[in-house]
């Protein structure tokens, strides 16, 4: 968990019937829909057809395009595949974009691809 997250969780009262951050209505119980004060929120954000899991798909997306690994998101979102990571990190075309980037060019390799047109290639045969 992130320290600011951490600390931020920290200073919250805490109810003492549920280990949950986000308690339900019912002991020991977690929330499973959106609270209503973000339902309103998002209403006036224009924001249409968001779930509570959406933060999931964000916190996946984001780590991957931060640089983070395939197998450190599939730990930190609990999944035992990754297949299941793959359907919460939806890439911005931006980033796959700089990505092709981090290959470095020269205008030229060191390998016998590199000809002349019309002339053979030995390496390919």
């Amino acid at each position: 968990m992130h320290d600011v997250v951490h600390d931020t969780l920290r200073k919250l009262p805490r109810r003492i019937d549920s280990p949950y951050v986000f308690p339900g209505k019912l002991p020991g119980s977690h929330l499973t829909e959106i609270p209503h004060s973000l339902e309103q929120f998002l209403k006036i954000a224009s924001v249409v057809d968001f779930h509570w899991h959406d933060f999931r798909h964000t916190f996946a997306s984001r780590l991957v395009m931060a640089g983070a690994n395939l197998l450190e998101v599939k730990k930190l979102l609990g999944h035992h595949d990754l297949k299941m990571r793959e359907r919460y990190a939806h890439l911005s075309p931006e980033y796959l974009k700089q990505t092709i980037h981090l290959l470095p060019f020269q205008g030229r390799t060191d390998t016998k691809t590199d000809t002349k047109a019309g002339e053979k290639n030995d390496a390919v045969g």
